[in-house]
């Protein structure tokens, strides 16, 4: 049942954003937002960070009259998480095909190592440190961010709006640069990072 109603909440949001003259795009990753809250009230534990795997939930939890919402959420959830990563490999697809019309310049190169290795972490690591996170928690988020695949959406845009032809080139070569080097660079330092962290996390309690 996931299916429907996944495709159905996708619809609706992005229906209502189309009816009312919003971005649709938007409008989709609110409900998704939404969507993630309302699972991590109904699971009980506000301190959860990741949704309840289907199969591993109780076969009665379906008819249960507390536990279903949740249930249907993470459901709903799970089969969401499936369809990003068949929509990020589509765009990846289409990202590694666009290259062939674009000449990376090393201006472009060079501002893409500079926004991912200094100016996006420097940007972020306070604001996340201000939403409460401790500091290894901070420069992971700061460092990892978004892969930047909805710039490709943003520029589509200007270029359909009546972009001139040469800033479109050189705003192309700058987002396929940015979202290439990311891909690469977070791609290979996710594994070592994140184990790092969640070892020093399992060390946490038996220092204090």
């Amino acid at each position: 049942f996931a299916l429907p109603i996944s495709l159905g909440l996708i619809a609706a949001a992005y229906g209502l954003a189309l009816a009312v003259h919003a971005y649709g795009f938007l409008a989709v990753f609110a409900a998704g937002l939404a969507l993630r809250s309302v699972e991590r009230d109904l699971s009980g534990d506000p301190e959860k960070t990741e949704v309840t795997s289907v199969a591993a939930a109780q076969k009665d939890m379906a008819s249960h009259p507390r536990e279903a919402p949740g249930f249907m959420a993470a459901a709903v959830l799970q089969f969401n998480e499936q369809l990003e990563r068949l929509g990020e490999l589509s765009l990846m697809l289409i990202t590694g095909a666009l290259f062939a019309a674009v000449q990376l310049s090393p201006a472009a190169i060079g501002f893409a190592i500079l926004l991912i290795c200094v100016l996006r972490p420097l940007a972020a690591a306070p604001l996340c440190l201000a939403a409460g996170m401790d500091a290894r928690q901070s420069a992971l988020a700061s460092w990892f961010g978004i892969r930047g695949i909805g710039s490709l959406y943003y520029l589509f845009y200007c270029i359909n709006k009546g972009l001139a032809e040469g800033l479109a080139r050189l705003l192309m070569e700058v987002v396929l640069c940015v979202i290439a080097t990311s891909v690469i660079v977070h791609g290979l330092s996710v594994t070592p990072l994140m184990k790092r962290y969640q070892a020093s996390r399992r060390r946490a309690p038996r220092g204090r």
